[in-house]
């Protein structure tokens, strides 16, 4: 039985299978832990969903401050505020659209002691949800939406193939 301490850390760190170059263990604890990719992908999508809160709050305070919007004068769906505003709140609500079905497979993937089969597309999710903010707050022209989408289809097809890697 697993203590829910270990359950987020692989054991053995001699377990590294050396041809899969992503699937390596990342040195970030001490002892007999390691984190495979798989781990370092799930804390940063909390990271970069925690970010986009950040982010979120921060616009939203100088508008206060600057007195552009009132105090508790913000539409959920980012109305009524500049172009920039509704991008960064639509980021934002897009993590919590996208980012719990990551999050589920990886947890299963460690309950199953088999992070390390999935490291690969762990960090292809990862790399592209990042890159998918970092477009979506940048322009919403068509070709940027596109770009968009197709960054976004990377991700349901790595985690299509994780799920098939996990249930074989």
């Amino acid at each position: 039985m697993r203590q829910t301490s270990q359950l987020f850390m692989c054991y053995n760190r001699n377990k590294v299978f050396l041809d899969q170059p992503l699937a390596r263990s990342v040195s970030i604890l001490t002892g007999d832990y390691y984190m495979t990719y798989t781990h370092v992908s799930f804390l940063g999508l909390i990271i970069y969903q925690a970010l986009s809160l950040l982010l979120l709050a921060s616009y939203r305070s100088v508008k206060v401050f600057q007195k552009q919007i009132p105090k508790g004068g913000f539409a959920p769906d980012g109305s009524g505020t500049t172009p920039l505003g509704q991008r960064i709140v639509r980021v934002h609500a897009n993590g919590f659209e996208n980012i719990p079905f990551f999050l589920a497979v990886f947890l299963y993937s460690f309950y199953t002691g088999r992070a390390d089969q999935i490291a690969n597309f762990a960090m292809i999710i990862l790399c592209s949800r990042i890159a998918q903010g970092l477009i979506h707050l940048y322009s919403t022209e068509f070709k940027f939406i596109m770009l968009r989408f197709s960054v976004f289809f990377i991700q349901i097809l790595a985690i299509l193939l994780c799920i098939a890697k996990l249930v074989k």
